[in-house]
């Protein structure tokens, strides 16, 4: 499987403690990232946000409770929406339109 090879540019802030990368073209933009340990799930790079946003209702799925997963977006540091795993829920907050 070949690798695309990103471009960097810039670094972004989001949500004053994520620093992503602003990449301009990658074929799996979409990524999920644990707020709670301040770092991405490895492995988890989709290219469609309802991929990405699917994949992580399943990974908080099985978490314990107050586990917080949200989904943005590399190439423009969007932040799509937030799954927190409470007692006997899971609640979802939606992103940037």
């Amino acid at each position: 499987m070949a690798t695309a090879k990103a471009k960097v540019t810039a670094l972004r802030v989001v949500r004053a403690y994520v620093h992503v990368p602003v990449v301009k073209d990658t074929v799996r933009p979409y990524r999920i990232w644990d707020s709670q340990n301040k770092k991405s799930v490895p492995h988890r790079c989709y290219g469609t946000e309802r991929r990405a946003l699917d994949s992580a209702l399943l990974l908080v799925r099985w978490e314990k409770v107050s586990v917080t997963y949200e989904v943005f977006d590399i190439r423009t540091a969007k932040w799509i929406g937030t799954y927190v795993r409470r007692v006997d829920s899971i609640g979802f907050m939606g992103g940037e339109k």
